[in-house]
């Protein structure tokens, strides 16, 4: 936690959280010390509350790899993970939004976004610690693993055309520029 203060990263990180929308989850804190988790009351029930609402079995996913025989192996799996007690919950990823026609995974878990309006077309300007010249856009998509997105990968597309560098390309334009 200490060491993150004077990391840029890690500050421009947590800025980006503490301009998000207030009602998503994204913009609570990440990480923190027993001074910080402890300002707003004992951090104890929270964290239990959050252990028992997704800590389910309906959340979980196990995949064992090793060189130890079939029957070794399962017996290592329901001796370590056999009390854990089964929940009928539905799987925290699997909600949709039916306010979402086009993509029914978008703002399903949360209810909300984590850049709505009111957050967005905004430009911010940090002071880093050390002498950089950065310039970052960021750009809200709707969720990377959404069923109407996943073959076609949109994002894929963007990427491509930011990161290309061949002549023509906005990467080498900026860099003739001295960017």
């Amino acid at each position: 936690y200490r060491n993150g203060k004077t990391s840029d990263v890690w500050r421009n990180y947590q800025f980006l959280k503490a301009v998000a929308n207030q009602d998503h989850p994204f913009s609570n804190f990440g990480c923190g010390n027993y001074e910080t988790l402890s300002s707003k009351g004992s951090p104890v029930g929270e964290l239990k509350k959050f252990w028992e609402t997704y800590y389910t079995t309906s959340n979980m996913r196990l995949a064992v790899v090793g060189s130890s025989s079939l029957d070794a192996l399962q017996k290592t799996v329901e001796e370590t993970f056999g009390n854990i007690p089964y929940s009928d919950q539905p799987p925290r990823r699997e909600k949709v939004n039916p306010l979402s026609p086009v993509f029914p995974r978008e703002n399903a878990v949360y209810g909300s976004a984590a850049f709505g309006p009111e957050q967005l077309g905004k430009f911010r300007e940090v002071i880093p610690l050390l002498e950089t010249r950065t310039l970052k856009v960021h750009f809200v998509t709707p969720p990377v693993d959404d069923p109407v997105l996943r073959k076609s990968k949109p994002h894929r597309v963007i990427s491509h055309l930011l990161g290309h560098e061949s002549p023509g390309s906005l990467h080498h334009l900026l860099n003739e520029r001295g960017y």
